[in-house]
């Protein structure tokens, strides 16, 4: 029989490939089998485990990526919280672990006020997410995720503000993501996206066209 580091191994790997699916093409039961896979591994790597922080850092990844698509859970916002917390209680701030955790929770932040109206605490995301943007790429999360954080928060700004320097600095940030980011990742026209929307309302602003769409 396999042992169970080996298997908790497997789980993982699994997990990995079915999110990678997921995302690419957004079939639920992939993403409900690559969290239930991600449990499994969190389960046979214990407290004290050396792959416990990554397992617990790829479970939330998985579980914020569906949160941001879906919108708000009570259960997914309830176990998003509950991971973060142990991975930084259990993670050296100096690590690439810690790190992490850090940006997939201003990533989530980002989320929570993508339709909120308080621009005092959006302020106060938009100055750590500019932080966040000058850091050096880590193993996790690298420069399109930060650059794309910050382009949509500055997004939303413009959205709260309607002034057109604030879009053309949300759309600077978008465009420095999708060129970051590589063509072969599932997210890119994610990327693009963002980066289209913005483009559009800047040129619907400036030729007086009746904005159609919503960012």
């Amino acid at each position: 029989m396999c042992p169970d580091p080996c298997r908790a191994a497997a789980l993982f790997n699994l997990a990995k490939v079915k999110f990678f699916t997921y995302q690419s093409l957004s079939k639920p039961d992939d993403f409900v089998e690559s969290i239930s896979r991600y449990r499994e591994a969190l389960e046979l790597r214990d407290s004290g485990h050396q792959d416990r922080p990554m397992t617990l850092l790829h479970l939330f990844q998985a579980l914020l990526y569906h949160y941001g698509t879906v919108g708000d859970e009570a259960s997914t916002v309830g176990e998003l919280r509950k991971l973060v917390e142990e991975l930084k209680d259990i993670c050296p701030e100096d690590t690439h672990e810690y790190r992490a955790a850090d940006l997939v929770l201003q990533t989530y932040e980002r989320f929570r006020l993508r339709d909120s109206d308080d621009s005092a605490e959006l302020e106060r995301l938009i100055s750590q997410l500019d932080l966040a943007a000058q850091e050096p790429p880590d193993d996790y999360f690298d420069r399109p995720i930060r650059f794309n954080n910050l382009g949509l928060a500055l997004q939303r700004r413009f959205q709260l503000s309607c002034k057109l320097s604030h879009l053309d600095q949300a759309i600077g940030w978008l465009e420095k993501a999708t060129l970051a980011i590589p063509n072969n990742r599932p997210d890119k026209p994610n990327y693009l996206s963002n980066l289209g929307n913005a483009i559009l309302v800047r040129f619907q602003l400036q030729h007086a066209v009746p904005l159609t769409k919503q960012l």
